[in-house]
């Protein structure tokens, strides 16, 4: 999603439903996550009062994926839709 390209012929899903989902179009929960892992590259940027950028930069190296990264992710493997994504974050603001 952010930061990669996406093929001009990918699909998106969107859940029809059922009656063994409500006619939701969802079976079950699904998180999305950002989690940072302080590894010693990131200690040494931040006891050196590095800058948001360095600290993003190491981050990302180091397999950080942002929480819009990881919904996107999602979306493309199918696993939800931008319309779930986008209840759900308004849901929780």
């Amino acid at each position: 999603m952010v930061g990669e390209e996406i093929a001009p012929d990918t699909e998106l899903r969107r859940g029809r439903g059922c009656d063994k989902c409500h006619q939701t179009g969802f079976r079950a929960r699904l998180g999305v996550f950002e989690v940072l892992t302080i590894d010693p590259a990131m200690a040494d940027i931040i006891r050196a009062n590095g800058s948001k950028e360095e600290l993003l930069e190491a981050a990302v190296k180091s397999g950080f994926a942002t929480f819009l990264r990881d919904a996107g992710r999602k979306v493309l493997d199918g696993r939800t839709t931008i319309q779930e994504i986008n209840r759900a974050v308004r849901a929780a603001i």
